[in-house]
């Protein structure tokens, strides 16, 4: 709700200037915030929303797809032609409009954030050129000083949504959080698209004041549909999404005095925001921010996310909870976290087998008083008692030396020993070894003391003294502490010599447990970090916002100021248009035949020759041939295929094409299965209507397909109807019209069930909702029409097909057939939208097989034409789809501006500038001249074939009977080489090419599929993806979009693969057969070659790849993706798409040779049958030949009955 000031215009003034001081504070201090969070979207976004407010802006927005009328409603809303108004894309960058402002130039920001000024003689000319590049130029702001736009406003146009660059989204979504108000415009024929559903969705759920523009209502025809069911279908659809916007409003821009046009309205809406206009762009920027502070947020949770799904594998689920237990395992490890080398094993040893026996205390007060009594023992004049002394005083010598030796050898026990042992176990075990196997040897260790080793350090003559004992307990200290060394050494040597091996590997054990566990305490201090971040978001940080707002002002002077200045627009773009494409324009085909054929003349003639023919000997089977030609000729059974996205106009073309609106039309999709307008029969009289419902099984795989996408496997059509609900219930993004189908085929089960599997007649009102209405059209495979028209008259069959963007996967094979077995093709597009995805994928292919054909049976229709401005934007549009064509590897492309709707008006004036008089004109001459004139040619060829034998014949049977008994000889001899030759067909050399052409084909097929990967990958991988979903969730979509993009491409080329060796399979084995015939045509010169014609090769279906993928299995490839930020800015997008591309080549790999093997095996079984059939045929009829021909050597009868038959031909033909 927006808050108004009221009261002293002075009052309100002051207010306002209060309120923008204090939300310029709370953007510097929210920029400092994403500053020290590094989220350089936001940093980027909160510094034009301050710099918005700063200019005191209120931003309009129009977005929409590429031609929906986004600058011809800005036009009309400014009064003046400012922007460049087309049908095809003329704003790739964002055009801004300052109304009010002093300033004139123009000025350009690139994509490298500089920013040019174009002095004149530039002015708004250029924008339109200017505008087409969006890859060099972001942004193109006008100035205007008056405009029926208040002052103080900004217009701003968009790059179309629809464009697969993420520039151009990135740019379009950056402004549109400006917007104080946002118009979002739509074709009236493209209303109802999922795009638009999603995108206006998006908008409301960001908080953005959207309101919709249903423009060109001017093409609405009340008589097919009533406007109000229209808005109420239209504003119903917008619902079901949750994409309600602000306000519906209907315009024409053509028709001003439309009675259902609001432009006014929007015009009002724009003019009353001026009257609080302050107020409005306070409460639009605390809005925006609030939306951006919420953006922040997800972007830390969504950067926490990442963090643990980074970290899913390396930490357990008790590792996060018990954190400190972690840090506390890596605080005790950092002492142990030293490489154990061998060197550092022994310097570790030494170190502390030094220290150990240093710290050794040998000779406590005790044992010192005991040396002393045993030094005293053994002095010269040491005497006990008077009688028996020197019993007694051996006795006491004895006693007092083993005193000493005991406490001594108990002391090195205690201080030496033990510590000996200890230190040993202790190295052993820092090696890694099992201490259990060294024990013995380490029990082992001792130094002994001895009464010789306490006797050899007593210094002769020495008196016992202080001084002297002192000396005597050194020694022996020394010389106990060099044995403990010796005894040491000497172990280590031992140790060593057998755990060399194992400390190395202890070593390496102990780094990798320590590196492991460094790993997750520094994983845990970063997921604390990012746990830190959210939280402090709910605290109050005061920072110098001043400093930071003198900075941005400072800076936008600057800006302002320093700008480059140029005059020539060359000095930023290169010329961008050459106009010198001679290989884009269009040119007609020619004809096949130049001089139109005379029909009659050729039916009469063969009329003639079959007659003729009749039961004459050896020419049965030409009679057969020209029955068959003239039955061709006369059936014209011609097929012609409609192609074209939904609501692309492909139904009214076909009303157009029959004369009247036989075929429902309207903006919604209808075409949802295959109809056919058939020549009436006997059997089927005018107006008959046959709908033929699907089978079962057929059925079932398509709900099967749709509702894998939601988890569910039904096993039956009950099973499936029962899961509708369920599947309907789930929040899949991306998955409404498919929702829709399970809808209607919910709806429509307990009705249409029962008729599955069967054909139903109806009248024509029942025919429109099978047509148009989902709930039966879902249940429908195909509906013949039989009608008498005047394309009817001709033979011909109209098919109109399901749209390029069917959901319907078993439609991509049946579109694929019409294309190699249509007689012609009509592709369909709409003046004011050409080309979606969906459409470009089918031309792509179109470009794929069009050469292969034998001639040129392709036609484009561009409808609506009626739309154009004037004759020069026509023509505009017409090259801008050519170019678009040749693009999609179209060459030499027909193309035809025709309005449907003027064809079937009773204003004469409307069919004349209607355009369908000149592409009848040009139709009817490809049917007459093109496909018929084939069948009458060769129909001339075949009479003129078997006149030339009779006359061959009849001059043979005038040779001498030396010549006869020749041709006779030579007769039989290609009867044995006929027999013989063709009895074993060998198909060995053919075999070889055949999968030599085959690899050829793949290989190609795998470098134009990943020559595309990039753009499937942009597609896929789009900003969008990842607004109000998980990164996870929109990876796992985007990885699965990818997937069926480049799986269907795989499946497309296999398809035209599959053409191509059919036709090469055809070429090869007429080839070869015309090899026998060459080396026969000597010995039958009388002879007519048989016709080399196969039946129709029925190709293989083929799945889309990659349909058994999940996202986990490309889990390492996604796990590529750090942040949005990341990956959109700093291009990290690259690497994950190298790594997904290397996954899928291996994938592709393990396919191709499977491919191969069913297209090998494809073609063994057409030759077994087809290649078979046609070499049974061709000898039969050369033997048949041959037969009659030494028959009639034999004998005049033959010779009489060849001359009546000559005879009979000549005289009643036409100038043959």
């Amino acid at each position: 709700m927006i808050r108004k000031y009221k009261g002293d215009a002075g009052v309100m003034e002051s207010l306002f200037k209060q309120e923008k001081e204090k939300l310029m504070q709370e953007l510097a201090r929210f920029w400092s915030i994403c500053k020290q969070h590094n989220d350089e979207l936001r940093i980027k976004k909160v510094h034009k929303l301050a710099y918005k407010l700063y200019q005191e802006e209120l931003i309009v927005a129009f977005c929409g797809h590429f031609s929906a009328g986004k600058s011809a409603m800005i036009n009309t809303l400014m009064g003046e032609a400012i922007l460049p108004s087309s049908p095809i894309p003329t704003s790739a960058n964002l055009v801004a409009i300052h109304v009010g402002q002093k300033r004139k130039n123009i000025r350009v920001t690139l994509a490298d954030e500089q920013v040019i000024e174009l002095l004149p003689p530039l002015d708004q000319s250029v924008v339109g050129e200017l505008g087409r590049e969006g890859l060099k130029i972001k942004k193109i702001d006008l100035y205007r000083s008056r405009s029926l736009v208040p002052d103080g406003v900004t217009v701003l146009d968009t790059p179309g949504i629809d464009s697969v660059d993420d520039a151009h989204k990135q740019s379009t979504e950056s402004a549109i959080h400006l917007a104080d108000l946002i118009f979002y415009v739509m074709d009236y024929n493209h209303v109802q698209s999922q795009m638009n559903f999603e995108y206006v969705r998006n908008l409301i759920q960001h908080n953005r004041p959207v309101h919709a523009i249903i423009n060109q209502i001017d093409k609405h025809r009340e008589e097919e549909l009533a406007f109000a069911v229209f808005k109420q279908s239209t504003e119903q659809a917008f619902a079901a999404w949750n994409a309600t916007p602000q306000s519906f409003q209907y315009t024409s821009l053509k028709k001003m005095d439309h009675p259902f046009n609001e432009v006014e309205n929007i015009q009002s809406y724009v003019k009353s925001m001026m009257e609080n206009r302050k107020n409005i762009i306070i409460e639009t920027t605390k809005s925006s921010l609030n939306m951006l502070k919420h953006e922040h947020q997800q972007y830390l949770e969504e950067e926490l996310s990442d963090m643990l799904d980074t970290y899913e594998d390396l930490l357990s689920a008790d590792e996060l909870l018990n954190r400190e237990k972690v840090f506390a395992e890596e605080d005790s490890m950092k002492n142990l976290q030293q490489s154990h080398s061998a060197e550092e094993w022994i310097r570790a040893f030494d170190e502390s087998s030094s220290k150990m026996i240093k710290a050794a205390y040998l000779m406590p007060a005790e044992v010192r008083d005991k040396a002393k009594l045993f030094l005293e023992s053994n002095q010269p004049s040491f005497k006990v008692g008077l009688l028996f002394s020197a019993k007694k005083t051996e006795e006491e010598r004895f006693r007092r030396t083993n005193n000493f030796v005991d406490s001594l050898q108990e002391i090195v026990t205690q201080q030496l020993e033990w510590h000996m042992k200890n230190s040993c176990y202790e190295s052993v075990k820092e090696a890694g070894a099992a201490g259990q196997s060294w024990s013995e040897e380490i029990e082992k260790l001792s130094v002994p003391v001895t009464e010789e080793f306490v006797q050899s350090h007593i210094k002769k003559g020495a008196e016992v003294s202080g001084e002297s004992l002192l000396n005597y307990c050194e020694d022996i200290s020394k010389s106990l502490r060099s044995a403990a060394k010796r005894k040491m050494d000497a172990m280590k040597n031992i140790l060593l010599n057998e755990l060399e091996d194992e400390i190395e590997e202890y070593t390496f054990q102990s780094q990798s447990k320590w590196t492991n566990l460094n790993k997750k305490a520094n994983a845990l201090r970063n997921i604390e970090l990012a746990e830190h971040r959210i939280e402090s978001l709910k605290q109050r940080r005061e920072i110098d916002s001043e400093s930071i707002i003198n900075n941005w002002q400072d800076e936008w002077v600057s800006n302002d100021n320093n700008t480059r200045k140029i005059t020539c627009i060359e000095e930023i773009i290169n010329n961008p248009h050459d106009k010198e494409s001679a290989q884009k324009q269009a040119v007609e085909s020619k004809p096949y035949s130049e001089k139109p054929q005379n029909e009659k003349e050729i039916i009469h003639n063969l009329s003639t020759a079959i007659g003729a023919l009749e039961n004459l000997n050896g020419f049965q089977r030409q009679r057969d041939y020209l029955t068959e030609r003239i039955n061709k000729i006369e059936s014209k059974d011609f097929t012609i295929a409609l192609f074209g996205a939904f609501s692309a106009g492909k139904s009214s073309f076909a009303n157009a094409l029959l004369g009247k609106k036989v075929l429902p039309v309207s903006p919604n999709p209808t075409t949802a299965s295959i109809n056919r307008i058939k020549p009436p029969t006997r059997e089927n009289p005018d107006g008959t209507v046959r709908v033929h419902f699907k089978q079962p099984k057929d059925l079932l795989r398509d709900l099967e397909l749709i509702l894998e996408e939601f988890s569910l496997k039904p096993a039956s059509l009950e099973d499936a109807y029962n899961m509708v609900a369920e599947a309907l219930d789930k929040n899949i993004q991306g998955m409404n019209a498919k929702k829709s189908f399970l809808s209607a085929f919910w709806h429509g089960w307990p009705v249409y069930k029962e008729h599955l599997g069967h054909n139903l007649t109806v009248s024509q009102q029942e025919f429109e909702g099978y047509v148009a209405n989902e709930n039966q059209s879902c249940f429908v495979e195909s509906i013949d029409y039989y009608l008498v028209s005047p394309l009817s008259a001709e033979g011909v069959t109209i098919v109109d097909t399901p749209g390029a963007d069917s959901i319907n996967a078993r439609h991509t094979d049946v579109s694929f057939n019409y294309i190699r077995n249509a007689d012609a093709i009509l592709f369909v597009t709409y003046y004011n939208h050409a080309f979606a995805r969906a459409d470009r994928e089918f031309l792509i292919q179109l470009g794929r097989v069009k050469e292969s054909f034998e001639m040129d049976k392709m036609f484009f229709v561009v409808n609506a034409a009626d739309l154009a401005r004037d004759e020069s934007e026509k023509k505009e549009v017409l090259s801008y789809i050519k170019e678009q064509l040749v693009s999609f590897g179209i060459r030499f492309p027909r193309i035809y501006g025709v309005s449907s709707l003027q064809a079937i008006s009773s204003s004469e004036r409307d069919v004349n500038e209607s355009g369908i008089i000149p592409f009848n004109n040009s139709f009817q001459k490809f049917l007459k001249n093109d496909l018929q004139g084939v069948a009458l040619q060769a129909a001339k060829t075949d009479t003129i074939a078997v006149v030339k034998r009779l006359e061959s014949l009849i001059q043979t049977s005038k040779e001498s009977e030396q010549l006869k008994a020749k041709r006779i000889e030579n007769l039989t001899r290609a009867d044995e080489v006929l027999s013989k030759q063709f009895t074993a067909r060998i198909f060995d050399s053919l075999n070889v090419r055949f999968e030599q052409e085959l690899d050829e084909l793949l290989i190609y097929m795998e470098q134009r599929v990943f020559f595309r990967f990039s753009d499937f990958f942009k597609e896929s991988f789009h900003p969008s993806l990842f607004y109000n979903q998980s990164n996870s969730k929109a990876l796992q979509e985007a990885v699965a979009l990818l997937l069926e993009m480049t799986g269907f491409d795989f499946a497309q080329e296999l398809r035209v693969i599959n053409h191509r060796m059919a036709l090469f399979l055809e070429k090869q084995l007429k080839e070869q057969i015309q090899l026998e015939w060459e080396s026969l045509e000597p010995l039958i010169p009388d002879a007519i070659k048989p016709p080399m014609q196969l039946n129709d090769l029925e190709l293989l279906s083929f799945d889309p790849w990659f349909s058994d993928l999940e996202a986990d299995y490309f889990k390492n490839e996604l796990g590529l993706f750090k942040n949005t930020r990341n990956f959109f800015e700093k291009n990290e997008k690259r690497i994950m798409r190298e790594a997904l591309e290397k996954k899928i080549r291996r994938e592709v790999s393990a396919l191709m040779p499977v491919e191969k093997k069913r297209i090998m095996e494809w073609k063994n079984r057409q030759l077994s049958t087809e290649g078979e059939e046609l070499y049974t045929k061709w000898r039969d009829d050369l033997a048949e030949q041959i037969d009659s021909q030494l028959k009639a050597l034999q004998s005049f009868e033959a010779v009489d009955d060849w001359m009546a038959a000559y005879e009979s031909i000549k005289n009643r033909s036409i100038n043959l």
